[in-house]
């Protein structure tokens, strides 16, 4: 099973198996936002948000999903903003409190 691995500026760490991200959206010219499904059994779920270099949205979104595809090791780090490590170039960090379950969830994404 792969994983996706996320640590915020807080030190904050949230990792979800890769087959558990269902919907990857546009929020602005500088911000995507992950959702991943909760527990079997359980209506929730989670959300990371990323932030991008402005103009970067649509190459990041389509390059999250080739590389998560393509990655051979059990973990990708998609961002660290703690040791500056990221998956792609364009992305610039994980925004405090952008680590939770979603409050909101939207339509379409009930489990």
């Amino acid at each position: 099973m792969k994983y996706v691995y996320f640590v915020d500026q807080s030190n904050y760490s949230a990792g979800f198996p890769a087959d558990a991200l269902i919907d990857i959206r546009y929020n602005s010219a500088t911000e995507i936002e992950m959702f991943f499904e909760g527990n079997q059994g359980v209506d929730s779920v989670f959300t990371v948000a990323l932030t991008v270099k402005t103009g970067e949205v649509d190459n990041v979104l389509k390059a999250l999903a080739r590389a998560i595809q393509s990655h051979r090791g059990p973990i990708v780090t998609i961002a660290d903003d703690v040791n500056n490590v990221y998956l792609l170039d364009a992305i610039t960090g994980v925004p405090n409190g952008y680590l939770s379950a979603a409050s909101n969830i939207p339509a379409g994404l009930n489990t």
